[in-house]
């Protein structure tokens, strides 16, 4: 594992977003890093199939 600062700003929208979900600001930015990466590799996929995509793989 390796540290990353990104900006309080992006912090604070990814806490607020985690406060509707039970998963950790952790856990929420992995997700959403692994969403883009995978919609950037297929843009012929929607996105809500990309999302669905990676809830199977869970």
């Amino acid at each position: 594992m390796i540290d990353i600062k990104l900006p309080k700003t992006l912090i604070k929208q990814v806490d607020e977003h985690v406060l509707q979900t039970d998963v950790t600001t952790e856990q929420q930015i992995e997700d959403w890093i692994k969403l883009g990466m995978m919609a950037e590799e297929h843009p012929e996929l929607t996105l809500s199939f990309v999302k669905e995509l990676l809830q199977l793989k869970k």
